[in-house]
């Protein structure tokens, strides 16, 4: 049993004209990708500077928690993945 689908010349005709109405990008699929990951390692670098390197100073004892979930939670998370 083959499980490719025919799609009729009508409708084949339609999805052409569609896309070929679709505005021309100037971007490169690479040019976004590099986009979007910088901007990950930047909300990243954000987060940590701010939540991790942020000095205690209203209540020390629930930062000093949420430090330590957030390290236990990362951790679990690498060896979900690692195993």
């Amino acid at each position: 049993m083959s499980s490719a689908h025919v799609i009729s010349p009508e409708v084949q005709e339609y999805l052409d004209q569609v896309v070929s109405k679709l505005p021309d990008s100037g971007w490169s699929f690479m040019q976004g990708f590099l986009i979007g990951q910088l901007s990950i390692v930047i909300l990243v670098l954000a987060f940590i500077k701010y939540m991790l390197l942020e000095e205690v100073k209203k209540n020390p004892q629930f930062l000093i928690y949420f430090k330590i979930g957030l390290f236990y939670f990362i951790y679990k998370i690498f060896y979900i993945f690692k195993n």
